[in-house]
């Protein structure tokens, strides 16, 4: 993602998006119903590996994190557990 300030250079930025829609600083919020099973495909666009945090049932260890290679897709699939953030 691009972004530019109106007196600066262009500076480029890792950031998320849902397909079809522009990136953004967070991530988009998932929102859906206790209990949901939700599944997920990331893939990294970058040229470095990334870890993603957070595509996990609820409650969880929020320091687990999945790395994910540059070029490479991850598909994540678990139940909406207990509701927050």
């Amino acid at each position: 993602m691009a972004s530019r300030a109106e007196d600066g250079p262009q500076l480029f930025v890792q950031a998320f998006g849902e397909a079809g829609s522009a990136a953004q600083i967070p991530g988009p919020m998932l929102r859906m119903p206790e209990g949901t099973t939700v599944h997920v495909t990331v893939t990294n666009k970058l040229k470095m590996k990334a870890t993603v945090y957070g595509l996990n049932t609820r409650p969880c260890n929020a320091a687990a994190g999945l790395e994910i290679l540059a070029g490479e897709s991850h598909e994540f699939t678990f139940a909406a557990g207990t509701p927050g953030t």
